[in-house]
């Protein structure tokens, strides 16, 4: 069984947003314009993305959901990940579940 996984990457152009389940990849871009940027960056900051750290945890797992937001717009340049064997710290759910509840939101509304 393949289990689902999310991608939703930013660079200075555009986003681009991917998602794989059951085999099929589905795929969705958006330009960003000026407005848009300064807006995520805004959010971001917000909710202290950058101080968000992930922990590997002992084990190997195969196969499980991941979802991964990658952000390459200066001054930013992380990627914040979560799956089976990726957790993160108790202090940093609240913003991370945040971050990425803006992001997913702002990806539905503009994604093609």
């Amino acid at each position: 069984m393949r289990y689902p996984s999310t991608k939703i990457e930013f660079n200075s152009k555009e986003f681009v947003y991917t998602e794989m389940e059951n085999g099929k990849k589905f795929i969705k871009k958006y330009n960003l314009t000026v407005k848009d940027k300064q807006e995520i960056l805004a959010q971001l900051k917000k909710f202290n993305v950058e101080t968000i750290n992930s922990e590997k945890t002992k084990g190997i797992t195969y196969d499980k959901e991941t979802t991964e937001i990658c952000f390459h717009i200066k001054p930013a340049d992380y990627c914040l990940s979560t799956g089976a064997t990726i957790e993160k710290k108790e202090k940093y759910l609240k913003d991370f579940g945040n971050a990425c509840k803006y992001l997913f939101d702002f990806v539905k509304k503009n994604a093609k």
